[in-house]
């Protein structure tokens, strides 16, 4: 079976209200927060580490410089229909093209982001004009009401409303399971006047627009596009910008403070740090809905593509999003994970430098692992493994050497081989080749070292690749040494769970490795 961290947890939700009525050009309006409940923090892993706290854990790690890869989140919209195929938009060309440009819009909110409207006014912060994030639409889907009361269709009056989505959500993962790859958009019926729907658990659920019938006139398609916008907003956690007792709002200490979108120096009294110069603004998550999304927001969002979601944590997001760079993410300190993260890049842990992973971390398919010679990486019952979306193999850990040096340093000298240590049940899973201990193609990089404890390695095409490395005694280059490489109770396997992208050959492949 498929080896990964999961965790309980508690829920968050995220009502918005929407006026029926038309203010001026701007359909959005009115629209208040509703019984947003405070979540339980629930650990993933241990998540005590100074790299969790000071790094990983912090928005400022993850704002969109120039080495950020573009990253896609993947989007299904659902439409929901009476049991007799009314109620709702149906599957015709027309209403096809309106759903589509619905999303082409959305898209463009993150692609094409509006400057702020209220910036700080007695400092200068920092803007940015692509939020790196890009919205695509995988696929509609229709559904008639498969109950007898329709109450699929309908989504309830009042709090009845709440978890309607998940009864949708069940629907599709027991009948549907291929659907839910992509975050889930419904578009139901509704009983709940004013109401323009919410975002909760995991998915989004919009309520069907009346005076006049949005299947007769796309005036709503606009509005519509502003109301999906802000919910996958709370999909990548982000708040309402408007609602002041909330400690991402008013709180200077408070980690995800928004200093670049409220002025630190308006002082307030009681429960609150600082005041809003206005509880309504142009950003993304504010009354209006519109499109300015500030850096601290974007390093928001970007983290939750990369950890499971910190306050809307039903999501797990990052599930659905792809993307990837050739610009790698370097380790330059000895650094410990401690939870669990996602990377669109790869991965160089650098001369000099150890990186300790307890926890688990996720590889897209073209990514890798690359541990330099003087480097070492030490999965401490730790999990490496593929991402969700596609599902198919990533690329594994190169381990480089130094085919002219020994595995064994002169006494006060940095080791010149890269190591790799894996103890305490530690897994490498769902990899082309889990362990290459060169460079592929640089006969010059051979003499990579790696130590395997009860480890496991599973489903990979390919576990241990290693070639033509001669160890030997550093002091008398012409004594012969074992290779320090050892696997020490652990297991191969090859599973039900294999993914089969790569036809599997054998575990290890040893191609002039003197005693290995």
């Amino acid at each position: 079976m498929k080896n990964s961290f999961f965790i309980l947890s508690a829920t968050i939700f995220f009502l918005l209200y929407y006026s029926e009525n038309i203010c001026g050009q701007n359909p959005v309006c009115g629209n208040t927060e509703s019984n947003h409940s405070k979540q339980t923090d629930v650990l993933d892993c241990s998540k005590s580490s100074d790299s969790w706290a000071n790094i990983y854990k912090t928005k400022e790690h993850y704002t969109p410089g120039p080495d950020m890869p573009i990253k896609t989140l993947h989007v299904n919209l659902n439409i929901w229909q009476r049991s007799d195929g009314t109620g709702n938009l149906s599957n015709i060309p027309e209403h096809i093209a309106r759903l589509e440009q619905i999303m082409e819009w959305v898209n463009m909110k993150y692609e094409n982001v509006n400057p702020n409207a209220n910036p700080p006014l007695t400092y200068p912060v920092e803007s940015f004009t692509d939020s790196k994030i890009r919205i695509v639409l995988d696929s509609i889907y229709f559904y008639q009401d498969p109950s007898s009361d329709s109450s699929y269709y309908y989504g309830g009056y009042g709090y009845q409303t709440y978890g309607h989505n998940i009864l949708l959500d069940n629907y599709i993962k027991n009948n549907f399971p291929e659907r839910t790859r992509a975050l889930n958009i419904h578009l139901t019926g509704s009983e709940w006047p004013g109401v323009g729907g919410y975002s909760d658990y995991g998915s989004i659920e919009s309520f069907y627009r009346r005076n006049p019938d949005m299947a007769d006139d796309p005036v709503h398609d606009w509005w519509f596009h502003l109301h999906w916008s802000h919910e996958i907003g709370h999909s990548f956690d982000l708040w309402h910008t408007y609602d002041i007792a909330w400690q991402q709002n008013c709180k200077l200490t408070y980690y995800d403070f928004l200093t670049d979108l409220y002025d630190i120096n308006f002082p307030c009294t009681g429960y609150c740090d600082i005041c809003l110069i206005t509880d309504d603004n142009n950003n993304l998550m504010g009354g209006a809905g519109e499109g300015h999304i500030t850096g601290l927001q974007m390093g928001i969002i970007h983290r939750s593509t990369m950890l499971r979601n910190l306050h809307n944590i039903n999501y797990n997001l990052r599930d659905h999003v792809t993307g990837y760079t050739n610009t790698p993410y370097e380790v330059t300190q000895d650094e410990t994970w401690d939870f669990s993260i996602k990377f669109y890049q790869d991965i160089i842990v650098k001369d000099g430098n150890t990186l300790t992973i307890q926890c688990e971390v996720q590889m897209v398919p073209n990514a890798k692992i690359i541990v330099e010679p003087g480097a070492e990486l030490i999965i401490d019952g730790g999990i490496i493994t593929n991402e969700y979306y596609y599902n198919i193999p990533w690329q594994g850990i190169q381990v480089w050497g130094n085919k002219n040096e020994s595995q064994q340093p002169l006494q006060g000298q940095p080791l010149k081989q890269g190591k790799l240590v894996l103890k305490n049940d530690a897994i490498i899973e769902n990899a082309i080749i889990a362990v290459d201990l060169w460079k592929p193609d640089g006969y010059s990089t051979t003499g990579g070292i790696v130590y395997a404890d009860n480890a496991t390695f599973s489903n990979n095409t390919k576990s241990v690749h290693a070639v033509h490395y001669r160890n030997f005694n550093p002091y008398f280059p012409e004594i012969e040494w074992n290779n320090f490489s050892n696997f020490k109770n652990c297991t191969f396997e090859i599973t039900e769970d294999y993914l089969g992208n790569e036809t599997f050959y054998k575990h290890v492949d040893l191609a002039h490795v003197a005693k290995f």
